[in-house]
């Protein structure tokens, strides 16, 4: 759901979640209703408010919102549920967790995973599970997910944050937060499980994924700075 996600990022953006992120229910009513994904359940108390609710702000922001069709829900991991994602970062954003000075104070993994650390709210939990066979999901985000977000969101954040205001303090931070979160284990990664060690940190599974995608996946072997090194079988 990346090119989803990244659809609902641009309606809703952040200057409407600082006006309304005192109230779970417009936080909520925002997200799911600009997702689209209000019109995929029965109506009950809650549901009409939070459609009343977007109806208010869909006006008040000139928000157009996203039809739920936009949204993958077939062959998704479980905790990968489209509404169960948007409500636990519904929580996080209510809780103010998520702001420019909680990211750039992200030091560790740790650090990341606190970030992260809002559950979902019941309601969603239980509307998640009556429409699914799910034998059981997490309220909150996990420790796999927090690391990939802290890779390739609060590192990113923090380092173009850092040169911005050009803070060499916050550009180190971004450099000591990847070696301290553990290093990515996929597709890109294994490719040089045979020629190299493993990598002990997301900064090197970083480097094997760059080096993977743009001379392996290009075919440019020749031009490789590490391939010169390597003695293949």
């Amino acid at each position: 759901n990346r090119t989803a996600t990244e659809r609902l990022a641009g309606i809703i953006n952040s200057r409407m979640i600082m006006r309304e992120n005192s109230s779970l229910t417009k936080i909520e009513a925002l997200l799911m209703g600009g997702a689209g994904l209000l019109d995929i359940y029965n109506s009950d108390d809650y549901i009409n408010l939070l459609r009343q609710e977007f109806n208010h702000m869909a006006t008040k922001y000139n928000i157009t919102p996203m039809s739920h069709e936009e949204w993958q829900f077939s062959g998704m991991y479980h905790n990968n549920h489209p509404t169960l994602r948007i409500a636990q970062i519904a929580a996080c954003l209510h809780e103010n967790k998520i702001s420019i000075p909680s990211i750039t104070s992200c030091i560790t993994r740790s650090d990341v995973y606190n970030l992260f650390s809002g559950n979902a709210s019941e309601y969603w939990m239980q509307q998640v599970l009556a429409t699914n066979t799910f034998g059981s999901i997490t309220p909150r985000i996990g420790s796999f997910k927090s690391d990939i977000l802290g890779i390739n969101l609060i590192v990113p954040m923090i380092y173009a944050y850092g040169t911005y205001i050009e803070s060499q303090t916050l550009v180190s931070r971004a450099m000591t937060l990847l070696h301290n979160i553990p290093a990515e284990d996929n597709r890109y990664t294994r490719l040089w499980s045979s020629h190299i060690p493993t990598p002990k940190s997301a900064v090197e599974s970083q480097a094997f994924i760059q080096l993977s995608t743009v001379y392996c996946e290009m075919r440019r072997c020749d031009d490789c700075p590490l391939a010169k090194l390597l003695t293949y079988k």
